[in-house]
């Protein structure tokens, strides 16, 4: 997946330079967007759900899928909405001002909602250590 993604992008940018036909163009660039979105969607699922203790492990794949479907869905209104009223040259700035709040949103909830596990004894952990409500109820 990863090196079609290579192979498309890159006829993606040599048919733009090169002004191919745009049926060329538009095939590279779907291409690369679909084994993008395929190693993706593959990796970061085997990542979340191979991270996670096995009891919590559907609940992490279930959260990101649902995350990026909400956030996915929400940046494509905004997207439709917003990229017919600017100019072309302009569209690298909207998209970095549309993925800047996500990336600082991300940030804040690593700092904010990540346990640390140095020094932690990994086969006691249960997953409840960092939920606040069973914390509460224990003390």
């Amino acid at each position: 997946m990863a090196s079609s993604s290579l192979v498309c992008y890159s006829l993606f940018i040599a048919s733009s330079m090169l002004s191919w036909p745009a049926l060329l163009t538009g095939f590279a660039i779907g291409g690369f967007m679909g084994s993008y979105w395929g190693a993706g969607d593959t990796i970061g699922s085997i990542m979340f759900s191979e991270s996670a203790l096995t009891n919590l492990r559907s609940s992490v794949t279930v959260i990101n899928t649902l995350l990026n479907g909400v956030i996915g869905g929400v940046a494509s209104i905004i997207s439709m909405v917003v990229v017919p009223l600017i100019p072309s040259e302009y569209f690298g700035y909207f998209y970095l001002c549309l993925t800047v709040p996500g990336l600082i949103g991300a940030i804040i909830v690593l700092l904010k909602c990540v346990g640390e596990t140095k020094g932690l004894d990994l086969s006691k952990v249960s997953g409840l250590e960092w939920d606040k409500k069973v914390r509460e109820t224990k003390e």
